[in-house]
């Protein structure tokens, strides 16, 4: 018998050759899974993952589908103790030969890019000139033969592992003269959203294919597609690969034509007033409070962050939190900032995340980008919007 962990489910081969493939060690630097063929059948087993103990993961339902547009998949549940990021402790996968990934998982989906480690036999050459299907990927309208798509198969071979620190100097607005995106999530899962465009209504600018990517200059970058109408209002029939590194630098493909410029950090806003700093100061959990950044429009883009939002909750309702703030309530005084950073610092490892400086700050960024709705589902957050107003104007006004 096999351990938990490397338990797998066989299933028959449809075609002589057809697991050739398949087989061997995948990785994509967070993650890495080894299929084999014995006697006819798939063995799927996965033998490293950063976010979770292989002795918890298990594989399930594997099924290899019939031929559709000359690709084959190789589909299966992935199975694992449910927790508050994934109640249903399931997520499904679906790979093509080349590696490709689509993922569903709490009724969202995403995206991976496996690639062979160690010796290993290079893709079918044929494998990126086959026409989608309608349903392998968001939009089901690339020409695998356009220069753009070509890009993005070359993106694909950067798919390395980006580390955290490094991939939360990417996380935020980014803008130019013209328009503007907000990075988020993380690199495993990333989300990219345009905020603002002279030329386009953002609700005409559909953004898929989004990967963490390692760029030609060896930095950190987010890669994705961006399709829009011809006409406004129409149908997606046009589109563009953007790559922007964490330095700025933006390279665009389309139409043929390749532009590389710059892409810069919003202005920060103005200074609040110090009696202001000092209050953010004093309550460190206000650094999550739309109250002191009544300047910025809370939206619903920063999701990611609920579960660890969920697990400080809990560690502040804890005894051991309690217990080192209860003297300071008691006294009439708040809490030293301290006490708040560690239950932040501590949430945010719970969640597999360094707590760096630049993971710390687009935690809290994240936190105020929620809706109002989501907010209230966190106890702390829901006192901030309702009790936590410093910079509201009181002189010569009844209170």
């Amino acid at each position: 018998r096999t351990p938990l962990g490397m338990r797998s489910v066989r299933v028959a081969a449809m075609a002589t050759g057809v697991g050739e493939a398949f087989q061997g060690d995948w990785s994509d630097g967070s993650r890495q899974i080894s299929i084999t063929e014995e006697g006819g059948e798939f063995i799927v087993e996965f033998t490293h993952s950063k976010f979770r103990s292989v002795t918890d993961l298990s594989v399930a339902n594997v099924k290899l589908t019939p031929p559709r547009g000359g690709k084959r998949y190789l589909e299966f549940d992935v199975l694992f103790p449910p927790d508050q990021s994934n109640t249903e402790g399931k997520a499904h996968w679906k790979m093509d030969q080349g590696g490709r990934v689509e993922t569903l998982a709490s009724g969202q989906r995403g995206q991976l890019r496996m690639n062979k480690v160690a010796a290993c036999e290079p893709e079918d050459e044929d494998d990126d000139e086959d026409g989608d299907d309608g349903e392998e990927y968001a939009t089901g309208e690339e020409e695998e033969d356009s220069p753009e798509a070509q890009e993005i198969g070359e993106a694909a071979a950067d798919d390395i592992e980006v580390g955290n620190e490094e991939w939360g100097r990417l996380l935020g607005m980014w803008e130019d003269e013209h328009r503007g995106i907000q990075v988020s999530g993380p690199p495993t899962l990333p989300r990219v959203r345009f905020t603002h465009s002279k030329f386009r209504s953002t609700a005409d600018l559909h953004v898929t294919e989004v990967r963490a990517i390692r760029a030609p200059s060896g930095k950190a970058a987010v890669t994705f597609r961006v399709s829009f109408p011809a006409a406004p209002g129409g149908p997606p029939t046009e589109f563009a690969v953007w790559t922007v590194d964490c330095d700025g630098t933006r390279v665009v493909h389309a139409g043929g034509r390749r532009v590389e410029d710059v892409v810069f950090r919003p202005r920060p806003a103005p200074r609040r007033r110090d009696p202001v700093m000092m209050m953010m100061l004093m309550t460190r959990g206000a650094s999550k409070a739309v109250g002191l950044h009544h300047d910025i429009l809370p939206y619903a883009s920063g999701d990611w962050c609920l579960p660890i939002l969920h697990t400080e909750a809990a560690l502040r309702k804890g005894e051991h939190y309690l217990a080192q703030t209860a003297a300071y309530f008691d006294a009439g005084q708040p809490p030293p900032p301290q006490l708040c950073d560690a239950v932040e610092q501590q949430a945010l490892r719970a969640h597999g995340l360094e707590p760096t400086p630049e993971w710390v700050e687009a935690y809290r960024f994240a936190a105020r980008m929620l809706s109002r709705q989501e907010r209230a589902g966190v106890f702390f957050l829901k006192a901030n919007d309702e009790l936590f107003r410093p910079g509201v104007e009181l002189a010569g006004r009844a209170v």
